[in-house]
This record gives C-alpha cells, sequence and structure tokens, in this order.
C-alpha cells in the first residue's frame, strides 16, 4: 500500500514536471475582466475527477497515462516514467492518511479539481490540482501545500 501511493505522488511530480503542466501554472494574457468563460466540460466530469484522484492514489499509471492529453503523453513519454518520477515525491509527503477537501475551481481560463488530504510525511495537508479539458481529458497536474493555493479566476 506505502508503495502504491508513494507511486502516485510521483505521477504527480513527473506530470508537474513536464512543461505542459504549464496550463495549470501559467497566467493568460487577457485581463481577468476580460478573460472568456472556460468551455463545458463533460456531464461526468465530477467523476472523471474522483477516477483520476483515485488512480494517482492507487498508482495506476497505465490508467492515468491513458487519460492525459495527446501533449501531455509525448512530454510524460510513458507509464513508466509517471512511476520513477513520483518516487521522490512520495519521499516527501508519504501516503494519504485521509482526505480532507475537494472543490472545483477554474484557474488561467482552464476547469480545475482540487483535492487536499492529510499525508503522513507532511504537517500540512498536500493539495493535487488536476486540470481537466472539455474533452475529458487530463491536461496537467500540480500540488502543493494546501497554505499555498494558487490564485483563482475571478
Amino acid at each position: 500500500m506505502y508503495r502504491r501511493h508513494l507511486i502516485v505522488l510521483l505521477a504527480i511530480a513527473a506530470v508537474a514536471s513536464a512543461p505542459r503542466v504549464a496550463i495549470a501554472q501559467v497566467s493568460t494574457t487577457a485581463s481577468p475582466t476580460t478573460r472568456s468563460k472556460p468551455a463545458q466540460l463533460p456531464a461526468d466530469s465530477a467523476e472523471r475527477a474522483h477516477r483520476y484522484i483515485g488512480w494517482l492514489l492507487e498508482s495506476r499509471s497505465d490508467s492515468l497515462f491513458a487519460n492525459l492529453d495527446s501533449l501531455s503523453k509525448k512530454q510524460v513519454g510513458s507509464p513508466a516514467a509517471l512511476d520513477k518520477m513520483a518516487l521522490e515525491i512520495a519521499a516527501r509527503a508519504g501516503t494519504q492518511e485521509k482526505p480532507l477537501e475537494e472543490r472545483w475551481v477554474t484557474r488561467n481560463g482552464h476547469r480545475q479539481f482540487w483535492h487536499t488530504g492529510k499525508f503522513s510525511l507532511m504537517e500540512e495537508p498536500l493539495m493535487v490540482r488536476v486540470v481537466i479539458l472539455p474533452s475529458g481529458q487530463i491536461a496537467g497536474f500540480g500540488f502543493n501545500p494546501a497554505g499555498s493555493a494558487p490564485p483563482v479566476d475571478p
């Protein structure tokens, strides 16, 4: 079970380290008042978000990789890359002891699902952010201590 959670966090690190995840991090050039409303997500987006987070926490890298958009797949390379890179993050965060909060936000014009949980090696809860495209695919991940959540769109 520990290895499973370890690899999950490694997957987060792998995807987060790829340039494509900048979609979750880079601000757009439009001002907040002129930003267009994000495109509608699939009706089953909440189910998908829970599934993606579950795959992260269960280390199901093949399933996770299969649901990355094409650019993210190209950047990551393979499911094995997700497993390999997650080890470092897992060593820092440990395993999730309990989920604390989940919510949807819009950030940089894209819908994100934020999952916050208490992890064994961190005093502060860890937030895992998944960027979901209108196609339902994953366009990136982000992670941070819950107290350092990035700003969201107005």
